[in-house]
Order: C-alpha cells, then structure tokens, then sequence
C-alpha cells in the first residue's frame, strides 16, 4: 500500500501529501467497502463452513 506506484493506497498516501482531503476521505470510504464487500461474500461463507466442518455449532436446517 505504500510502496506502491498506483491504486488504492497510492491515492491515499498521494491525497495526503498534496493535501487532497477529498481523495483521503475518498480513498477511505472505499477501502472500507472492498473490506465490507469481501467479507460478506468471501469470509464469512469460508468462516461459517469451517465451524461446521469442525462441530463448533451445528448446521441450520433439517437436524434437531
């Protein structure tokens, strides 16, 4: 991220420097989305099949 030369973290640090506020603020919100958007539909499935697989909690559905 801070190394980098483009993206996310480029506009950030960038932003910062030239004292672009918006493009910092920017820059922010949308990480915070890419981390939100990744963990809904990446994570937490991942996190939810390796607890069953494990028998921390029981499946949902037809078992009693």
């Amino acid at each position: 991220m801070i190394a980098a030369g483009s993206g996310l973290g480029f506009l950030i640090f960038d932003g910062a420097s030239t004292r672009q506020t918006d493009r910092v603020v920017v820059g922010m919100i949308m990480m915070g989305l890419l981390w939100l958007l990744m963990d809904r539909l990446l994570l937490r499935p991942i996190e939810r099949a390796t607890i069953e697989r494990c028998g921390l909690v029981r499946a949902q559905g037809g078992e009693s």
